[in-house]
């Protein structure tokens, strides 16, 4: 699952797949350099390269960490006896943002670029989306996709994904939006899951 062909992470290095995956996953502060040798000095382990690191990158699939959330989520609510929820409901925010790429060919072509005031276009774009335990701190669904992709769209995949998690399928939940997310095919989507919601509206 995590290698994107069999032979990456297969010779005995300082960079194993865990130790990678764990790198990643921390939260990058400073440069990669520093945050490299922190990391590795953490370990008791001689801190491997930039070069090494992009080039290990390079061969992992990025669909390792959605599996790895996955893992992660149904093993909390399985295990976690004092799970913080409202009145018997797990409470979960839906939100979407724009995040700035780098500008290289790939991510033009698989994610689009916004125009500026003047129609040229600037740098690449996606759009990202989470649903978010907050009580808890878990992001239970998360998505990306090209800068044009729809909040209501994204939002619709969370729920097929909240569905597909077997530990939340006897949960009751509650999912919160704000506005721009209103319609009939998202409000039929939740109430056909047996989910609840609240969602915020323009005022009239």
């Amino acid at each position: 699952m995590a290698r994107l062909k069999p032979s990456a992470f297969t010779r005995n290095r300082e960079l194993t797949l865990p130790r990678f995956l764990i790198a990643m996953i921390n939260l990058l502060n400073k440069s990669l350099a520093v945050e490299l040798y922190r990391y590795f000095k953490n370990l008791g382990k001689k801190a491997v390269t930039k070069q090494a690191f992009t080039f290990a990158r390079e061969n992992l699939n990025p669909q390792v960490f959605e599996s790895l959330n996955e893992i992660f989520v149904n093993s909390y609510y399985k295990n976690v006896t004092n799970c913080k929820t409202h009145k018997g409901y797990v409470v979960a925010a839906c939100d979407a943002i724009g995040i700035s790429l780098p500008k290289t060919k790939e991510f033009v072509k698989d994610f689009g670029c916004v125009k500026n005031q003047l129609g040229e276009s600037e740098a690449p774009n996606a759009n990202s989306s989470i649903i978010f335990d907050i009580y808890n701190d878990i992001i239970l669904s998360s998505t990306i996709g090209p800068h044009r992709t729809s909040e209501r769209s994204m939002a619709l995949d969370h729920i097929e994904k909240l569905r597909s998690l077997s530990v939340l399928q006897n949960k009751k939940l509650i999912l919160l939006f704000d506005r721009g997310y209103p319609s009939m095919e998202l409000i039929g989507k939740l109430m056909a899951n047996g989910i609840h919601f609240i969602i915020r509206s323009n005022t009239r």
